[in-house]
């Protein structure tokens, strides 16, 4: 039994029947074909409630912040609520226990700004560094507040494909650390304008890649097939690294004929090239 299939937040503990907020230790129901079980009725207990505030580093309040709460102690369910235009949040429905709680910026939380660096409370960058707060079923933890500070971002323009210069739009553009991980993506406008937000003070490559939609081929910044080959880029945490651009090159082509036992074509058949030198 869950209160989330209400348009609107309730404040009440998930749980299965009878009263267990876990499935392992959840009560059976038994039911037989073309019959009726009936008196399957819980009561709902109150949850817990975290409220807080989200502004960002020049005091103001920020709104379309995601505040996402997650259990530490005991295992379970937790939450989640997108911060108002005052900055405020609320997040219900949790059981009593140890929570984890995350903000972070992006186009899924309606932000203003995507360009927000995501924290957990009291400033920690990681869950392992992060300070939990305690929560009661029944009673509301308030004053779970954060101050987020502004990430670093990555611009260009983009054109091609060679030897044309003309603006180049719908390109996917990733911005990926040295480990191998994707850490901010962008799209190019119809200007073949780009940005990628929130990345903390660190160097990475950018991948241009046609996104599946156009004959270009992928490349790395500066114009390099490969990332160990690319040119990294230095970030700075609040401040633009600009100027990082590609010029796109018509990529190759495999062309054939697919056809099924007996000589017929094979309509539909999913035609794939992957790499043999990772690119």
């Amino acid at each position: 039994f869950s209160p989330g299939c209400s348009p609107t937040a309730l404040n009440w503990l998930k749980q299965y029947w009878k009263g267990s907020g876990v499935a392992d230790l959840a009560t059976p129901v038994s039911v037989t074909a073309g019959k009726t079980t009936s008196g399957v009725s819980p009561t709902m207990e109150p949850g817990g409630t975290i409220t807080g505030n989200v502004k960002g580093n020049t005091n103001a309040n920020l709104d379309g912040i995601c505040v996402d709460v997650q259990p530490i102690s005991p295992v379970g369910s937790g939450g989640s609520a997108i911060t108002g235009s005052a900055g405020n949040f609320s997040v219900v429905g949790l059981a009593t226990g140890n929570y984890a709680v995350l903000y972070y910026a992006g186009s899924d939380c309606g932000s203003v700004s995507d360009n927000w660096l995501s924290q957990y409370r009291a400033g920690a960058s990681t869950l392992s560094a992060a300070r939990s707060v305690a929560v009661i079923a029944g009673k509301s933890t308030t004053g779970v507040n954060a101050v987020l500070e502004p990430g670093g971002e990555i611009t260009g323009t983009v054109t091609g494909p060679a030897p044309s210069t003309a603006a180049l739009g719908g390109v996917c553009v990733d911005a990926v650390s040295p480990d191998g991980n994707v850490q901010s993506s962008g799209l190019t406008d119809s200007s073949g304008t780009y940005t990628l937000p929130a990345l903390t003070s660190g160097s990475y490559y950018v991948n241009f890649d046609n996104c599946g939609s156009s004959s270009v081929a992928p490349q790395w910044y500066k114009g390099t097939a490969t990332e160990s080959s690319g040119t990294a880029v230095a970030v700075v945490a609040g401040k633009t690294t600009s100027g990082i651009d590609a010029q796109m090159a018509t990529g190759g082509q495999v062309t054939g004929t697919v056809t099924v036992s007996g000589g017929g074509a094979a309509v539909g058949a999913c035609v794939e090239a992957a790499p043999i030198v990772p690119g």
